[in-house]
């Protein structure tokens, strides 16, 4: 099954496709003994785990008591609103919370995760919270999400390590773990650099350098 384009141009990497190049790299185009989509679901697993991307960042309101999303993996940052403008809110960390001297009519000063909650100090107000999340890998053969399109090898490596266990071949699942690793590693590696914020040494221009 070939992948289709898109309106862009591009070619979408399905679960269809995906499938087809495990049976490939496999060497098993035939076989239909193996459980193919199981190690997909494994990779999908993974994957939700591990990778830090733009394709997997997202932004969301929360409403007192701040139940977190069901795809929640990681926070990356919460903020609430001061005088008409979103304003970040400081995780809190040792005796933070203890220390902090607010009063009732106070905004947010520190947050915290609570198991499947968002526990603020004090409580009170929306809040906007931007986070990493577990992509949806859908059943159906054409199903695809953000982070596959972008990262087919990503989920290849999960999907062999998946076959490497399935087919107890210890030496090949070293192997894809080892790629399935240095994926993770310089996916997150670049998109770590795509937020860093521009210095002050190299935001020039022809006039001099803007101050940051």
């Amino acid at each position: 099954v070939a992948a289709a384009p898109n309106l862009t141009g591009r070619w979408i990497v399905s679960r269809a496709t995906l499938r087809d190049r495990i049976k490939s790299t496999a060497h098993r185009e035939n076989d239909p003994t193996a459980p193919w989509d199981s190690f997909i679901n494994d990779a999908n697993f993974l994957v939700g785990r591990d990778a830090r991307l733009r394709e997997n960042t997202k932004s969301t309101i929360l409403q007192d008591p701040y139940p977190l999303p069901t795809d929640f993996s990681e926070m990356i940052l919460v903020e609430t609103q001061m005088g008409g403008a979103w304003q970040p809110v400081r995780p809190a960390g040792g005796n933070e919370v203890s220390t902090a001297q607010r009063n009732t009519y106070a905004y947010p000063l520190y947050y915290w995760v609570d198991g499947l909650k968002l526990v603020t100090n004090p409580a009170g107000g929306d809040l906007r919270i931007t986070y990493f999340y577990a992509p949806v890998l859908g059943a159906d053969g054409s199903d695809t999400n953000a982070v596959l399109d972008r990262y087919e090898r990503l989920y290849l490596a999960g999907s062999m390590m998946a076959f490497a266990e399935w087919s107890q071949d210890e030496t090949l699942y070293a192997m894809w773990q080892n790629i399935y690793a240095d994926e993770v590693l310089t996916a997150n590696e670049a998109r770590r650099q795509q937020r860093q914020p521009v210095s002050v040494s190299d935001y020039r221009y022809s006039g001099g350098t803007f101050a940051t």
